[in-house]
């Protein structure tokens, strides 16, 4: 189906404002003016839905703590979502996932933990990773803190985060200390190289998510080119497919990385490891977190949790 009619408009309202008013190019925008011009994602966002939540934190190894953000905090044994947010490794977009994260948990009907990691480019690559690994580690093993079914964690997260959850499953997926029990991976970015290029045509539709400021992000966390195909923000060149637990992949479908969603669903399915792939139509990668501006179509966030709640029941 074509570009959804409220994400067509919303891009041309913001090549409007930009011809009105034209802002500085990504080369001169310091990092401190990208984050700033961000902050309207929360605005953008909508309300959450209506679950209890209650704010934590993750101790990690080295004394820093995550902040983190528990759903559904009643003492019933549930199967548990660890869920790492799309930010571009460099904005504090915790507040805008919030949204999506409470309607995911609400629909799938299951305990939840948001869980914040580190940003660029105060703290580049392996930061986010790292984090994202010890807090799959922490939460596992202080399992009755959180009132998880052990044996039904689920690992997931939205764009970057989602690209950070399938690098946890990877680096996870022999482990019996903790066994994985599905990976939730929404509209991931699973390749800093940038070279999957199979759905272009899908991909250019997306003014929000732009090749341009893909780029921009990421050069904060792997300012070595190098760094590109590390398995830590790049999963899809790894070599640890066969074995993972059961995938679900939500792919919007004009996101400005369907690319990289249909290469790993690929391998993913390659490797024989059973997965769900649910293409949401008309819509864009930021749709989840922007639905009071981009509203059209079923709330992807709702669509994730439903597909979860088949899993985990």
């Amino acid at each position: 189906m074509p570009l959804n009619s409220t994400e067509k408009a919303f891009f041309e309202q913001l090549a409007e404002e930009a011809k009105n008013n034209p802002r500085k190019s990504l080369a001169e925008m310091s990092i401190e003016e990208f984050r700033e011009s961000a902050k309207v994602f929360n605005d953008y966002a909508g309300p959450a839905a209506d679950i209890d939540f209650e704010d934590t934190v993750i101790l990690c190894q080295d004394g820093h703590e995550l902040k983190a953000r528990f759903y559904q905090c009643d003492d019933t044994v549930l199967p548990l979502l660890i869920f790492f947010p799309g930010c571009g490794y460099v904005l504090d977009l915790f507040e805008s996932n919030h949204v999506a994260l409470s309607k995911m948990a609400k629909a799938a009907g299951c305990h939840a933990v948001l869980v914040q990691y580190r940003l660029a480019p105060e703290y580049p690559l392996p930061a986010a990773y790292n984090d994202a690994l010890e807090a799959t580690k922490y939460i596992f093993d202080h399992a009755g803190n959180f009132h998880a079914d052990k044996h039904k964690i689920i690992v997931g997260g939205f764009s970057t985060g989602g690209g950070l959850a399938a690098a946890v499953c990877q680096a996870l997926k022999k482990s019996v200390n903790y066994p994985i029990f599905h990976q939730l991976l929404f509209d991931g970015l699973y390749d800093a190289t940038l070279s999957l290029r199979d759905y272009d045509e899908f991909d250019a539709q997306d003014l929000l998510l732009t090749r341009d400021s893909l780029k921009y992000q990421l050069a904060f966390y792997t300012p070595n080119k190098s760094q590109a195909k590390d398995m830590r923000c790049s999963p899809y060149w790894s070599d640890k497919f066969h074995g993972l637990p059961s995938s679900t992949m939500l792919l919007p479908e004009y996101s400005g990385i369907r690319s990289q969603g249909e290469a790993y669903a690929k391998k993913l399915k390659d490797a024989g490891v059973a997965i769900n792939k649910v293409i949401i139509p008309g819509q864009t990668h930021n749709t989840p977190i922007c639905r009071k501006v981009l509203s059209d179509g079923e709330d992807p966030a709702v669509v994730a949790g439903n597909a979860l709640k088949k899993v985990i029941n």
